[in-house]
């Protein structure tokens, strides 16, 4: 297939210093059909030479000399003269991964995308990540218009507003130019391009690199800048309330309060304050037709009162927030340090034992297979050699946990169904944590791997395969076939071995509990398979039967800590031993089902993994597995209705699979 042409708009203003380095990342793109517009915008130092001379250098590359008129009206001249069928903009200080526009590219192309949008990464003037920034806000997903508002509104939510990290259709831009003369223009052209879009597919991968230095573009706060800024989220504000976004609106609210509280000491001069007043006298109209469409929470209300009387209270509480979090960290690593010390010199110089990055949301699934490793270990006789580190303190303090950890100590990651592309970040996070210790023996425990079929998906396996390959002394549990022989067939060098999930392994679940009625646990996300309308089906069909129905989730909407792990899970436990049966289509609703005795008829998911976790438990007679069929679970109801045995679970069966596990940690913690 013929790639087609892709126009990537660069404005340049007295950038001389930066300006090459931003083409040359340009030139080295993997996608090769590229129209290059630099657009000269009346620089004063030598730019015009630069760019002419890199046009005589590659005829993919057109300078197009203007008078000054900025930022917006640059980009509107690269519009008006592109002809590709996608456009990019690129600031001419910043430079790009040479993967960014293929990788753009076929995102939106997968998913038949108006626009696809990436990761950026701050970095300094000598390419060094900036830390206060993240580079992970952009998910891997696929939304519509009105996700991506809802996007725009969290924390950091600019980085899908701004234009230089995304691929747009040339057709979004037909009847839309930059306005011109103002400050912070993506702001303005936000919410008229997003409104436009279909589809917009979001790719998790780091591929733009913000350079923050002095005279950036949006370096330093302006009076007018911000001003600007104010009068974009006016017009957002007004756009949402005429497309009854009301979803939308109180945030929009807040938002655009607290930017003019924090604007009113900045405007010095008569004609910054009498546009002040101008833009305030708008908020208050605008404020008091929303107030009268939607009620503003108590919370609002509140943070807009300290704002009136402490306009920068925000941003002194994000500094208290940062230091209180620096501190947090480091008597996390204290803490951290002092076991590990504690432990090579009364165990007699025996290794350490480190579950790196387990998890502290609230997924139970997660929580349990830490639960199960911990009492692995123990059964093993390694309980006072385990260091636990959560996910957040890993990210936190890796490069010290790097100098802290000794080559002869164990490194464990936690199993899940986090191998591959499906969840993308857990599979980074199990990457950098291989990359970091590639001296140590690396235990992946039972791990699912579903790797997409599309470009990003073969990209992600490539890096994976080579990361993973590259080790040495990496050991892959995997708990299906088909995970087994992936890894078997794409990652040489790498000991894989066949086993279940850890959760079966916990033995003592079961509740006292009276048993009584139906719990559903069934999922609403990425894996899951079910036809439309398939959970109200079966309710209605169960409630005709006179069955009561309870809903549960193997998720719970807290952060679960070391500390409270094991009562939320024997909470959990309880819930299920409580039920006649069970209907889920989680992986983890199905085995705490078997380790509770629970009658169970368990539904597959995308990556199959439910099917794969039967197979392992098949040997259990009240477990029952079906396709989300209405029929099928409703005769699969009827059978276990009429079976009133009392059932204990036992692990016998999975017994040699989990001693092989032992046997793996045993030498590797014995080996000198």
């Amino acid at each position: 297939m013929e790639k087609e042409l892709i126009s990537v708009i660069v404005p340049v203003y007295n950038i001389e210093d930066y300006i090459a380095q931003c083409i040359e990342s340009i030139l080295k793109q993997t996608y090769s059909n590229l129209e290059i517009l630099l657009v000269n915008d009346g620089s004063t130092d030598c730019c015009p030479e630069i760019c002419d001379r890199y046009a005589g250098l590659d005829s993919r590359i057109q300078v197009i000399h203007k008078s000054n008129g900025g930022l917006s009206s640059a980009r509107n001249s690269g519009l008006n003269q592109a002809c590709g069928e996608y456009i990019a903009f690129i600031d001419g200080d910043d430079f790009i991964h040479p993967e960014m526009l293929e990788d753009l590219y076929f995102a939106l192309k997968d998913c038949d995308a108006d626009m696809s949008v990436c990761n950026l990464q701050y970095v300094d003037e000598n390419g060094n990540p900036i830390r206060e920034y993240p580079n992970h806000i952009i998910q891997k997903q696929v939304l519509n218009a009105e996700g991506v508002f809802a996007k725009s509104l969290e924390r950091y939510g600019y980085y899908y507003v701004v234009v230089w990290n995304k691929l747009y259709k040339k057709e979004l831009w037909e009847t839309y130019r930059f306005r011109e003369g103002k400050a912070r223009e993506d702001e303005f052209s936000f919410h008229h391009i997003v409104r436009n879009c279909r589809c917009i597919s979001c790719v998790p991968n780091v591929l733009y690199y913000y350079v923050q230095h002095t005279g950036s573009i949006m370096a330093e706060k302006t009076a007018k800048k911000e001003l600007d800024v104010i009068e974009a989220y006016l017009e957002r504000m007004s756009f949402f309330l005429k497309e009854n976004h009301l979803q939308f609106l109180v945030q929009m609210d807040k938002l655009c309060f607290i930017t003019l509280c924090e604007t009113k000491k900045i405007c010095k001069k008569q004609k910054e304050t009498s546009r002040y007043l101008d833009l305030m006298r708008a908020y208050q109209i605008l404020h008091g037709q929303i107030a009268q469409k939607v009620k503003m929470p108590f919370r609002i209300k509140l943070k807009r009162a300290v704002c009136k009387f402490f306009p920068y209270s925000a941003e002194l509480y994000g500094k208290i927030k940062e230091t209180a979090k620096e501190i947090w960290y480091g008597l996390s690593y204290l803490s951290i340090l002092h076991q590990a010390t504690r432990i090579h010199i009364f165990s007699k110089h025996k290794p350490c034992i480190y579950l790196i990055a387990t998890p502290a949301h609230g997924n139970l699934g997660d929580q349990a297979i830490v639960y199960a490793q911990y009492r692995l270990l123990e059964e093993c006789g390694y309980k006072k050699n385990i260091i636990e580190i959560t996910r957040a303190s890993y990210e936190h303090l890796r490069e010290r946990l790097k100098k802290l950890i000794q080559e002869n100590d164990l490194i464990i990651i936690d199993g899940g169904g986090n191998l591959g592309t499906l969840w993308i970040e857990e599979e980074w996070k199990m990457r950098d944590i291989v990359l970091h210790f590639p001296k140590n023996p690396v235990f992946i425990f039972p791990q699912t791997a579903f790797y997409e079929t599309s470009h990003f998906g073969k990209k992600e396996l490539r890096k994976s395969a080579e990361i993973y390959s590259g080790h040495g002394r990496l050991i892959l549990f995997c708990r299906d076939k088909i995970t087994y022989q992936k890894a078997q067939s794409e990652f040489s060098g790498v000991n894989a071995i066949y086993t279940p999930d850890m959760v079966p392994f916990l033995q003592n679940a079961k509740q006292k509990a009276e048993r009584a009625g139906v719990l559903l646990c069934l999922r609403q996300d990425l894996e899951s398979v079910q036809k439309e309308g398939f959970i109200a089906a079966l309710k209605g069909c169960l409630y005709n039967r006179g069955i009561d129905i309870k809903e549960t989730s193997t998720l719970v909407e807290k952060k679960i800590s070391k500390r409270t792990r094991v009562k939320e899970l024997k909470k959990k436990w309880k819930e299920f031993s409580s039920a006649e049966f069970v209907i889920t289509d989680r992986l983890h609703g199905m085995i705490f089902c078997a380790v509770t005795a629970t009658p169970c008829i368990a539904l597959d998911n995308v990556s199959h993994k439910v099917r794969d976790g039967y197979e392992w438990l098949s040997y259990l007679p009240y477990l029952n597995f079906c396709e989300a069929e209405i029929e099928s679970v409703l005769r699969k109801v009827e059978l276990i209705c009429k079976d009133e045995k009392e059932y204990q679970y036992n692990r016998e069966c999975l017994e040699p699979y989990y001693k092989k596990i032992k046997e793996e940690i045993r030498y590797a913690f014995e080996k000198k």
